[in-house]
């Protein structure tokens, strides 16, 4: 008994820490979800959130880097072509 009760209550910790059996949130979930991306990014950093969560809150992040990016591009050259013509 001395040695089954360390052993369950490590199971337990490591199923608290897996979300034991709980789906990963998905790329477009963490893409449209901003606070909880930011929370599992940071415990993804700090150790404390492992697992496919940490890449797929990573990949929602750099893409919407990429279309902020684009966005960007695309509102500079608007700009441009509404310009009026230098005299």
């Amino acid at each position: 008994m001395k040695v089954t009760f360390p052993v369950l209550l490590l199971a337990i910790g490591a199923c608290g820490l897996t979300s034991c059996g709980r789906e990963p949130r998905s790329q477009s979930y963490f893409e449209i979800h901003e606070a909880e991306r930011a929370e599992v990014l940071a415990g993804c950093k700090n150790g404390t959130h492992t697992g496919q969560e940490c890449q797929l809150a990573q990949l929602a992040a750099d893409t919407i880097a990429v279309k902020q990016r684009h966005a960007n591009r695309r509102e500079i050259l608007r700009q441009t072509y509404e310009a009026p013509p230098a005299k």
